[in-house]
């Protein structure tokens, strides 16, 4: 009987630490590691911008590569007048790293900040230069949220 107690322990210890090991070598999804490669969703309307914006990540899925902003401009002031565009669609072709599931970028005529929430979800704020012939014009920084497509 001592003999067989003595291999069921030893074999309970085994399995023990192997499920031990096993739990060890898993990684967790990080929070807000991104799960897709398209995210989209509304801007919050707000000082005469309003529309969509779209992220296209990398194959990785650890940089932003494109920034689409599909939407409405209305009269918007600059330093030289006012900007007003319907149904625009502006693409930014950029690449920006998403470190610790945050992003920002401040050039290329864009500034552009955000954080992956969740998985299927972002959110954040962007301005673009819509001025023309040399002399920029950044509308007021507007809310966005996006989700996993």
């Amino acid at each position: 009987m001592r003999f067989q107690s003595r291999y069921l322990l030893t074999a309970a210890a085994l399995i023990a630490a192997c499920l031990l090991l096993a739990a060890c070598g898993e990684e967790e999804e990080e929070a807000g590691a991104p799960a897709a490669a398209t995210f989209s969703g509304p801007l919050q309307p707000g000082g005469g911008v309003s529309g969509r914006i779209t992220l296209t990540l990398s194959v990785t899925r650890d940089e932003i590569v494109e920034v689409v902003i599909r939407g409405d401009l209305d009269n918007v002031t600059c330093p030289w007048g006012s900007v007003t565009a319907t149904r625009s669609i502006r693409t930014h072709y950029v690449a920006i790293p998403i470190v610790e599931a945050a992003f920002t970028l401040d050039g290329q005529n864009l500034r552009l900040s955000g954080v992956f929430d969740s998985p299927t979800s972002a959110s954040g704020t962007i301005s673009e230069d819509i001025g023309s012939m040399g002399s920029p014009c950044y509308y007021e920084p507007v809310t966005w949220t996006a989700t996993a497509q």
